[in-house]
C-alpha cells in the first residue's frame, strides 16, 4: 500500500520497538488467585440449585449444607446464603428465562439482573460475595433430549451463547479495577438421571463438555457432580432428584472444587 512505502525503514523499527516496550510495561494479566470466603455466598440456578429432592430446602439442600458444614465452619464467621435459585418448570430455554430482557434492560427484574444486583447491594455494603454457585443449562438439554433427541445440538449452541454472556457478565462483576477477582465462582455439572437411556448418556455428555470448556476459558472452578453421581445413582436420588445424601455428595464436591 502506498502509506508503506512512504514509511522509511527506521521509522518502522522505531515503532516496533515502542510498541514491543509498551508490552512489557503493561506485563501479563494478574494471575487468578483464589478469593477465599467473604461475607456471602451466591447460589443461583435452577432445580438442583433450588434444592429439589431435599427433605428440608432451608437445611439439606446443598446451598445449606456447604454453608452449616463448610464454609462458616472454615472462616470462623457466620457466612450468610443469598439464594436466588429458582425451579422454573419443565421449559426448554430455561436460561434464556433467567436471562429475561437483561440484554436490553439491565436494570430490570431478569434474575441475572436480581443476581449482579445482589453482588452490587453487597459491595455497597462493604461486604463480599464468596464464593458464587452457577447452575444453569443442564435441565434444558435434558428437556430438548427427551423432546426430540436431533435438536440437542441446537440447544447446546444456544446454551453455549447464554451461558458465555451470563458468566461473563458474572465475571465482570466480581473483578476489581487491578483485574483481580473479589469471588471465587463455581459451575456445576450435571449428573445423568437416567444412565441407561442412550439420550439423556448423549445429552449429558455433551453439556457437561460444555460446561467445562466455559469455565476452563475463563478460570472458573468446577463441581464435578457427574463423576460423584456416576454408578451411585440409585443411592444419591430418588426418582430423578437428588435426596439427602445426594446433596450432601453436591456440596462437598463444591467444597472440593473451591480448593480450601
Amino acid at each position: 500500500m502506498t502509506w508503506i512505502r512512504r514509511i522509511g525503514c527506521g521509522y518502522i523499527l522505531t515503532l516496533m520497538l515502542a510498541a514491543l516496550a509498551g508490552v512489557a510495561a503493561a506485563g501479563t494479566p494478574p494471575e487468578q488467585k483464589p478469593a477465599g470466603i467473604g461475607d456471602i455466598y451466591l447460589s443461583f440456578g435452577g432445580y438442583l440449585a433450588d434444592g429439589d429432592g431435599a427433605s428440608k430446602k432451608d437445611t439439606t439442600a446443598y446451598p445449606a449444607l456447604l454453608v452449616n458444614n463448610y464454609l462458616t465452619p472454615t472462616a470462623g464467621k457466620t457466612v450468610q446464603l443469598i439464594d436466588l435459585a429458582k425451579d422454573e418448570g419443565s421449559d426448554v430455554d430455561l436460561v434464556g428465562k433467567f436471562m429475561g430482557d437483561y440484554r436490553s434492560n439491565a436494570s430490570g427484574d431478569s434474575a441475572l439482573a436480581r443476581v449482579l444486583k445482589a453482588i452490587a447491594d453487597t459491595r455497597a455494603q462493604g461486604l463480599r460475595v464468596s464464593p458464587i454457585t452457577v447452575e444453569l443449562g443442564g435441565e434444558d438439554i435434558f428437556n430438548q433430549a427427551l423432546e426430540d433427541p436431533d435438536l440437542v445440538s441446537k440447544g447446546l449452541e444456544r446454551l453455549r451463547d447464554q451461558l458465555a454472556f451470563v458468566l461473563d457478565e458474572l465475571v465482570d462483576a466480581v473483578t476489581a479495577a487491578d483485574g483481580h477477582r473479589t469471588a471465587d465462582i463455581v459451575l456445576l455439572t450435571y449428573y445423568n438421571p437416567v444412565p441407561d437411556v442412550k439420550e439423556l448418556v448423549d445429552a449429558s455428555t455433551r453439556v457437561n463438555a460444555l460446561i467445562r470448556k466455559m469455565a476452563r476459558t475463563r478460570l472458573l472452578a468446577v463441581a464435578d457432580v457427574d463423576k460423584a453421581f456416576a454408578g451411585k445413582e440409585s443411592a444419591l436420588l430418588d426418582d430423578l432428584v437428588p435426596n439427602d445424601e445426594g446433596h450432601k455428595v453436591i456440596a462437598a464436591e463444591v467444597w472440593k472444587a473451591l480448593g480450601h
